[in-house]
């Protein structure tokens, strides 16, 4: 998982301790515990009214009980970090959330926060145990796509999820439905209210039990029940002693929603209590939303006044202690409370009101809370000691992977203020360029490259890495290699981050370039310099490149054994950022799809299918796409595989990249080809063909695999069509271009397809030369889909093959190759969907189907479903294939709709 995420206040997800002082509410935790098992516990009530107290103790209670808990105490400032709080909480409870989860919970788009709930939907149910996750203060979050998520996780999660919501406003989600299906206990005002017996024991606990009954009658009916009031009355007793002075100060008033009334109330109570200085001092304390004795001295500037913390503990008075954070202990008055010192606050002279929260700035600045820092400084009204202090934290939150947060906070403040910090507009800029901000990338890259101190040698190889970035997002690989060849010959020295990308960065491109060999070399020679730069520390990203290197090559055997050694480095390293996890997964899967172990390669697909859309780069986007596609027409599925090919060229629309519509076209030409379907094949060449016009002479780069794409759909076609003179001599040209690129794979294709058409044309020995090199290379490399996915056409060269002239190897593989070309639904096998869907629910899904689409529609994965059924993922992934023959379905999604359509679904 990430580091420690500094933007996020982790008392924030810290219970308030209970006060020995107490009043145990064991009538209402009975209430409680009997709805133990239910999906929501909602604790309606004003300010003061018990409901975070009831919460704490039931927290202690499930605590003790074995159950693990969650708690998010929301305020007013969490509008923007809500999901990333709530995963944070649910993550210190013992949930497993990956950095998947948690790069997905700082984003606020839409399609983040649905991938997200799928991803933690998957989590709960695969979480041994209960988990009960508390929300405090509910009415802090009236944002519709927070409390739409909050009912999709009612809804959607298993069982063992359990939600309690304390708030003072009846919540915007669909109580009636939850409580029809039993799943809702609500605890309101009248239950909150104290009963005549728990005033009595209330004032026992405080000392006060000998007042008659008279009195204790009369103060009932003045406080109706209400915790906060009787706590004030009890102050207010326990310091005048006298009994019917106390009630004339209360004046009658209905001190529950009497807010002045309740404001002189408190001032001649604290006022029993604490000296006039002694108020004020609290006052400026309340500044912060949370705090410390430090905190208190330094917002006060006199050490006496921490001792009034242990005065208000000691009286029981408004203070909630929070659990420790290092060695500070934290605290936060009641809500309540907190509002009376704010209206107090509001009448203090401005130049007060700055000075305090400077000070709170400046003290939150030096212990590196640079979130809470850049608060005050902005209630400061010192615009730029904001931008200095995020300045400060830019490089910490880009190191940690916190993109999103850091732009966040970057948002609040005018870009005039901040266009002149040069380190903070080159950290602005890697965070834009990751989030996909492009267009504000180009402005923020524009203030860069205008600045005065752009010439500095560390402000400009810092520029051309970015740039190189840029140009990476856009696949000009040629242009990165331009930028970073000068560099990579005379390394720089100013920063260690520099070196990393520097070498990251061309590595890539180098890769785009064909020079496999030279990046291992590359990876090898330069691992002991990053190492003596930056110390033992993991570079997932930079150690990949040999794992790519072979994939590239097509040396399918080597890809999988160094990837998968680094997805352990990654997954075991909680300091590692998940996105590199998901683009080698992604690049597992197409290889493991080539090795012929299609169950691993399904198994990476669902690790990063929906997730890769998100925070992938375009290579994780089109190899998560390729995989499925390709596992789609495995199964028989075509039409599935057409779909998901779709869905890529809409994302490739979206973000500009040729390349990624070019393979669409590609693969869904193939298709249509062994589905017998000419006129479809033809109009997608006829597209491909225009979209490849521009790139014809590229060589070398990433834009090369355009025609390349274009290459391979022509011998498809070629041979589909019968033109086989034409098979040939495209495929024969570009295989040697391949062979020159050191890309084996697609060479290996071509000569097969050549090899073909050499059959048809009765020219015997050139099929068998090019036979003989593809099947070298299939075999020495791990390429055992080469030959399945031509069909019959391709099993039956392996058919043709004197057994004699083979060596041991090599007839292993035609015998692998031979027996699930005979057991598989292959693309021309005949089986399976035939180029056609069936009608929707022509037949009956069988009990256990049914329950799998059930769970299906509750956004579960394959282990999730599994582990509900209590069934192996390989059966669950059995009765999905029947599921999607039986519907007509090329995705789960689809399931869902068709069963829904057939009224399967409610």
């Amino acid at each position: 998982m990430k580091s420690s995420n500094t933007i996020l206040i982790r008392t924030k997800w810290s219970p308030p301790r209970i006060d020995p002082r107490s009043l145990p509410r064991e009538r209402l935790l009975e209430l409680i515990e009997a709805g133990r098992e239910r999906k929501l516990t909602l604790i309606l009530g004003p300010a003061g009214s018990g409901k975070s107290t009831l919460a704490a103790q039931w927290r202690q209670r499930l605590i003790g009980a074995g159950l693990d808990v969650a708690w998010f105490n929301l305020g007013a400032d969490d509008e923007t970090l809500w999901a990333a709080y709530l995963v944070a909480s649910l993550g210190a409870a013992g949930l497993a959330v990956g950095d998947d989860i948690i790069g997905l919970s700082e984003r606020t788009d839409q399609r983040s926060l649905e991938v997200l709930l799928s991803l933690l939907v998957n989590a709960l149910y695969e979480h041994p145990r209960s988990i009960y996750l508390f929300l405090e203060d509910l009415h802090f979050l009236p944002a519709q796509p927070a409390l739409a998520m909050i009912q999709r996780l009612i809804d959607l999660a298993p069982d063992n999820f359990h939600l309690v919501i304390t708030t003072r406003q009846r919540p915007a989600l669909n109580l009636l439905a939850i409580g029809i299906k039993g799943q809702l206990t609500q605890i309101d005002f009248a239950d909150l209210r104290l009963t005549a017996e728990e005033q009595f024991s209330l004032l026992e606990l405080n000392g006060l039990e000998n007042l008659s009954g008279e009195q204790q009658q009369r103060l009932y009916e003045l406080t109706d029940g209400w915790a906060a009031g009787l706590q004030i009355g009890v102050l207010s007793l326990r310091h005048s002693g006298n009994f019917e002075q106390s009630l004339r100060a209360c004046g009658g008033m209905v001190m529950a929603i009497d807010e002045s009334g309740l404001d002189a109330y408190l001032d001649d109570c604290i006022s029993r209590v604490l000296s006039a200085g002694q108020i004020a001092a609290m006052v400026q304390v309340s500044t912060c939303r949370r705090f410390n004795r430090e905190l208190c001295v330094a917002l006060t500037g006199s050490p006496e006044n921490a001792g009034v913390l242990d005065i208000l503990l000691e009286q029981n008075l408004f203070l909630l202690p929070i659990d420790l954070e290092g060695r500070l202990q934290w605290f936060r008055f009641h809500q309540m409370f907190s509002g009376y010192l704010q209206r107090r606050r509001n009448e203090l002279p401005v130049v007060e009101v700055i000075r305090v929260n400077h000070a709170a700035s400046q003290w939150f600045a030096d212990h590196g809370l640079y979130v809470e820092a850049i608060r005050h400084a902005q209630a400061a009204q010192d615009l730029e000691g904001s931008v200095q202090l995020l300045a400060r934290a830019a490089r910490s939150l880009i190191g940690d992977a916190h993109f999103a947060q850091l732009l966040q906070l970057a948002d609040e403040l005018p870009r005039e203020a901040w266009s002149k910090q040069i380190d903070l507009l080159l950290a602005v800029a890697w965070a834009e360029l990751t989030c996909n901000r492009m267009e504000r990338f180009e402005l923020t890259l524009a203030s860069i490259e205008s600045h005065p101190e752009v010439s500095r040698p560390k402000i400009d190889t810092e520029l051309q890495l970015l740039r190189a970035m840029y140009l990476l997002r856009r696949d000009d690989t040629t242009g990165v290699l331009a930028l970073l060849e000068p560099l990579m010959a005379q390394p720089p020295s100013q920063r260690h981050f520099h070196l990393l990308m520097l070498y990251t960065l061309g590595g890539v491109a180098l890769l785009k370039a064909g020079r496999t060999v030279f990046v291992r070399d590359l990876v090898y020679s330069t691992r002991g310099l990053l190492r003596r730069a930056q110390g033992p520390r993991a570079r997932p990203f930079f150690d990949a490149l040999c794992g790519l290197s072979f994939f590239v090559q097509g040396d399918m055997n080597q890809a999988r054994r160094d990837l998968e050694g680094v997805l352990v480095q990654v997954t075991r390293n909680e300091s590692l950022a998940q996105d590199v996890a998901i683009f080698i997964k992604s690049t597992l899967a197409l290889t493991c799809y080539h090795l012929n172990s299609l169950e691993a390669a399904e198994d990476y697909v669902e690790g990063c299918f929906g997730v890769a859309e998100v925070l992938g780069t375009s290579d994780c986007i089109l190899y998560t796409y390729l995989a499925q596609s390709h596992l789609q027409c495995a199964a028989g599925r075509l039409e599935a595989a057409h779909a998901t090919l779709d869905r890529l060229g809409e994302i490739a629309e979206s973000i500009g990249l040729d390349r990624l519509q070019a393979w669409r076209f590609a693969e869904q030409i193939r298709i249509a080809c062994h589905q017998h379907d000419l006129a479809r094949a033809r109009e997608l060449f006829r597209r491909l063909r225009a979209l490849a016009m521009p790139y014809l002479d590229k060589r070398g780069c990433a834009w090369a695999e355009i025609p390349l794409a274009s290459a391979m759909a022509h011998t498809a076609l070629a041979l589909a069509e019968g033109d086989y003179r034409c098979a040939v001599e495209v495929g024969e040209s570009w295989a040697l271009v391949c062979q020159e690129w050191g890309q084996l794979q697609p060479a290996t294709v071509l000569r097969i397809r050549v090899a073909i058409a050499r059959t048809a044309l009765h020219e015997p020995q050139e099929a068998q030369r090019h036979m003989s090199t593809a099947l070298r290379n299939a075999c020495e490399y791990g390429m055992f889909r080469v030959f399945l996915d031509e069909g019959t056409a391709g099993l039956r060269l392996l058919q043709s093959l004197s057994v004699d002239a083979l060596t041991a190897l090599e007839r292993d593989y035609i015998q692998h190759c031979l027996m699930h070309g005979a057991n598989s639904q292959s693309l021309s096998s005949g089986t399976g969907e035939g180029g056609r869907a069936p009608s929707p629910g022509s037949d009956i899904l069988s009990p256990r189907e049914l329950e799998v689409v059930e769970h299906l529609a509750r956004g579960l994965s394959t282990k999730s479903i599994a582990k509900a059924l209590d069934l192996s993922p390989g059966t669950i992934k059995w009765h999905l294939k029947n599921i999607f023959g039986k519907l007509g379905a090329f995705s789960r999604e689809d399931a869902v709709s068709k069963a829904r359509q057939v009224g399967l679904l409610n």
